[in-house]
């Protein structure tokens, strides 16, 4: 009843790579996107936006870099919170209209133990994934950016306590316009839905009897499963986060999109994507100076700003104006 083969993952970054541009093209680009906003924002350091400005090139992340060591993380698997016996009896009793029969639910019944080999074998399949889940992760890049440029803790923890700038980009410019939007939290209901369907497909080959021929195209099917888990748990972040309101752009390795400059991986933006840049309250005027310096120099239309300080408010200039 039961096949026993090990599904194994495929353990070869470029193939998981190439399964991944796969399945994200089959499920859409933008599927996680309710909306798209009109401008996206980027804290950064003082001192690295003239490595911005020069070329224009903004730094992408390795996600096993990224300072919260739980993000992408995924949680631990837990196959005894999903009922595999009933799966098959639903799936087994639609197909032979015996699902209110009490013998055919005894029957059932006694293939515990091949219905136990089989949640190994799908429990194999993922666990395959979780071993190497950093080595995946690193075959990816990400730039992360927000919608709140006036977020407090934001500006303490990425502007340098308020001594760098905020970026602010078109939205509809490449490669912003990929950004997709971080969900909070959901991190375990996400595996459990991924499990479930996982046994609940295993479960349908075998009550149709599948021969073993068909098991390798099962074998694919719950890879494709695993590589949209993966792209889906870089968007998902604890609820700790949710004040950020961020949007990932996610590039392969390999994506033509992507630079080795000064040691960094970056992604090219044209000078007319670069709207404004504000600079924090506690910016230093000389830093100020020398980069107000290259945006003349290269990017005329840009504005520029400064946040301020009232009372126990952050302001910024189009607030203060108002």
């Amino acid at each position: 009843m039961v096949a026993t083969g090990h599904y194994s993952c495929d353990h070869e970054q470029t193939n998981w790579i190439l399964r991944w541009k796969m399945v994200r093209s089959k499920s859409g680009k933008k599927s996680s996107n309710a909306t798209v906003p009109d401008f996206f924002y980027k804290y950064s350091p003082i001192d690295s936006i003239p490595l911005i400005l020069n070329g224009g090139n903004i730094k992408v992340t390795d996600p096993t870099s990224f300072n919260d060591p739980f993000d992408c993380n995924i949680p631990l698997m837990d196959l005894g919170k999903i009922n595999l016996l009933k799966m098959l009896k639903d799936e087994f009793g639609a197909r032979l209209g015996l699902s209110n029969n009490p013998k055919f639910n005894q029957q059932m019944n006694t293939f515990r133990s091949e219905i136990d080999e089989m949640a190994e074998v799908v429990l194999r399949q993922t666990s395959d994934v979780a071993r190497n889940w950093d080595v995946l992760l690193s075959q990816f890049r990400v730039l992360s950016l927000t919608t709140k440029p006036d977020n407090i803790l934001m500006w303490s923890h990425y502007a340098e306590n308020h001594t760098g700038a905020v970026l602010k980009f078109s939205a509809k410019a490449p490669p912003f316009k990929k950004a997709l939007k971080v969900k909070y939290g959901g991190g375990e209901k996400l595996m459990s839905m991924f499990l479930t369907a996982a046994t609940t497909e295993l479960a349908r080959h075998i009550s149709r009897d599948r021969p073993e021929s068909e098991l390798d195209k099962l074998a694919s099917e719950m890879s494709d499963k695993n590589c949209e888990m993966l792209f889906r748990y870089l968007l998902i972040k604890r609820e700790e986060w949710v004040y950020e309101q961020e949007y990932r752009v996610i590039l392969s390795v390999d994506n033509p999109e992507l630079t080795r400059k000064t040691g960094l991986d970056t992604v090219y933006f044209a000078p007319g994507d670069l709207s404004e840049i504000i600079f924090g309250v506690n910016c230093p005027p000389e830093k100020m100076q020398n980069i107000k310096a290259l945006v003349h120099s290269g990017y005329p239309g840009v504005k520029i700003t400064k946040a301020k300080k009232r009372g126990l408010d952050l302001i910024l200039p189009d607030e203060d104006q108002a």
